[in-house]
């Protein structure tokens, strides 16, 4: 998609820009004399509304053709570098450790304590859904039966594009590395790994997305890790 000059031929078509808020401590206004005490994720969803789409668009293709890899961190992942995921096999994922590693183990690590103390951990040391009120101390067995009974790597002939399998790999990566989740370091690792030599597990069409979102299509992307 060659867009060399794109933005100067069509800069006469620019739509005007929105106003702006003059006070950067509270870019979002009911009133003129009541602003809304913002927080730091209300200032950052709005950094993209201080422009017009014009330029959105222009700086979403311009990431999606310049990009060589794609940093990963949890928070900054954007349209253009998922979209030079999926569209471009030679780009690479990066995952940011010196932002999230620690905030990563944390969460692990706060997993394993739980495990240790013999505290109920819901599906983790208990059952799910409606045999949540089990409980169990064969943590590992949980897992491999919760495997078994999702039937993962069980195949029909409809298969999501691998574009699409490739992109929630690395949107849910991107989400895992916030650091609220449990999962480690390592599985993130792993996960990189398959992307970046576009080894992408074989998604169903139909029951990858679920009552709990992922949870099927992490299962495949575990048994694909197993292979490699």
């Amino acid at each position: 998609m060659a867009t060399n000059g794109f933005a100067q031929r069509l800069d006469r078509f620019r739509p005007s820009t929105l106003p702006i808020s003059k006070d950067p401590a509270n870019p979002i206004c009911v009133q003129e004399s009541s602003c809304v005490s913002t927080t730091s994720h209300w200032k950052k969803a709005s950094e993209p509304l201080q422009c017009t789409h014009f330029d959105e668009v222009c700086r979403m293709i311009s990431q999606f053709e310049k990009a060589e890899s794609v940093d990963i961190q949890g928070t900054s992942l954007t349209v253009g570098q998922v979209t030079a995921i999926a569209r471009r096999s030679q780009v690479k994922v990066n995952l940011n450790e010196a932002v999230a590693r620690d905030r990563v183990a944390r969460s692990a690590n706060w997993v394993a304590e739980k495990i240790n103390l013999g505290t109920d951990t819901y599906g983790v040391t208990t059952g799910f859904g409606a045999t949540s009120q089990r409980r169990t101390n064969k943590t590992t067995d949980l897992q491999t039966e919760l495997i078994r009974f999702l039937n993962a790597c069980v195949i029909g002939k409809d298969n999501l594009p691998s574009s699409y399998a490739k992109v929630a790999m690395l949107v849910r990566a991107n989400t895992l590395m916030q650091g609220y989740s449990g999962i480690r370091w390592e599985l993130l690792e792993a996960m990189a790994k398959l992307m970046n030599e576009n080894l992408i597990p074989k998604l169903p069409l139909r029951g990858t997305i679920t009552a709990s979102g992922d949870l099927v299509f992490i299962l495949h992307c575990w048994f694909a890790n197993r292979k490699t």
